[in-house]
């Protein structure tokens, strides 16, 4: 099972849109910033299942609480988890309370990619340069 995060964002402001050109558009909305947190599962096998939780917050709590729902779904099961590297996913209260769990935790680090890139110009740090592995050290 594949496990991951996501938050999607609202914001009242226009950053980037289509429209006739020389006529231009209106985008009658008020200003907001909000956004919804969700955090999700997905088994790959020949009948898929979806999981998911809604949080107000990432963090080991809330990770934590989305590991016992997915115990409380997979009662009788061993559950294999892979996981990106995020802090909460690797704490001692995860680490320790995944074995009363059930769970085998797999963190993988994620290759160095495009999107990883265009984040890190975003909070002004330096992208790392050279050509995108994939873990294997053959040609």
């Amino acid at each position: 099972m594949y496990q991951d995060e996501v938050s999607f964002k609202q914001a009242g402001s226009i950053f980037r849109h289509w429209a006739l050109k020389g006529v231009g558009c209106v985008v009658k909305t008020p200003p907001t910033r909000k956004s919804l947190k969700v955090m999700g599962a997905v088994t790959v096998a020949n009948d898929p299942k979806f999981h998911f939780r809604f949080v107000n917050w990432f963090n080991t709590k809330t990770f934590l609480s989305f590991l016992d729902q997915l115990i409380s779904r997979y009662k009788n099961q061993k559950i294999h988890l892979i996981l990106d590297n995020a802090r909460y996913h690797k704490g001692p209260e995860v680490r320790s309370g995944s074995m009363v769990r059930r769970i085998a935790l797999n963190s993988t680090i994620c290759p160095h990619t495009r999107q990883n890139s265009m984040r890190s110009n975003i909070s002004g740090k330096k992208p790392e340069e050279g050509p995108l592995t994939t873990g294997s050290s053959k040609p």
